[in-house]
């Protein structure tokens, strides 16, 4: 792991651990931008479906020896699509 990892990896728990003691000990104050979450869930609802049934539908029509890099490949997708979405919000 390279130094600017680590120190990258170091400030996201950073932020972590300073995002729950904000919302253990000051509940109210981040409550009007509490859509952010919301659009943040619903965008990952929006992603699960159709990346599941494009998963199905290729592996059905390419039959059971692809069907793990198809698998695989959907896995990748849809952590590649939660960090877009995360990012946007």
């Amino acid at each position: 792991m390279t130094k600017s990892a680590r120190i990258q990896s170091w400030i996201t728990l950073a932020c972590f651990l300073a995002g729950a003691v904000l919302g253990i000990f000051l509940p109210g104050l981040f409550t009007h931008i509490a859509f952010v979450g919301t659009i943040y869930i619903n965008l990952l609802k929006l992603m699960a479906l159709p990346i599941v049934l494009c998963t199905v539908f290729n592996a059905a029509s390419r039959g059971a020896e692809s069907a793990t890099r198809a698998m695989l490949r959907s896995i990748l997708l849809f952590v590649l699509l939660f960090a877009a979405t995360f990012s946007l919000c």
